[in-house]
């Protein structure tokens, strides 16, 4: 037997071993686009939901400014604005807590 005929007849094998292995390269890769996929919509919506909650207290900040420029408590008071807390969603509490007292005031 020459040497072209053990190659074509060990071909099959060898094509075999290639796509085995080309296959299983595949499915890794595409095992760990999903798993980055995954990762990265987590993350989007962890983004987002932050954002939104900073826009919110941006939009809360803005308002409660402008009614204390408006004018002042039905009491007669001066109005301040105190934050305790460097937390953005405590300060986001009490600037929503003290809009509304002075509004429940007004």
């Amino acid at each position: 037997m020459s040497l072209h005929d053990k190659l074509v007849a060990n071909l099959p094998q060898v094509r075999f071993m290639v796509t085995s292995k080309l296959s299983l390269t595949c499915c890794t890769l595409a095992a760990s686009l999903h798993s980055c996929h995954d990762k990265f919509v987590v993350n989007l919506h962890s983004c987002h939901d932050k954002f939104v909650a900073s826009l919110l207290q941006t939009k809360i900040a803005i308002w409660v400014m402008d009614r204390l420029h408006d004018g002042s408590p039905a009491d007669g008071s001066k109005s301040s604005l105190v934050f305790t807390s460097a937390s953005p969603d405590s300060a986001g509490e009490a600037l929503l807590k003290h809009s509304m007292k002075n509004y429940s005031q007004a």
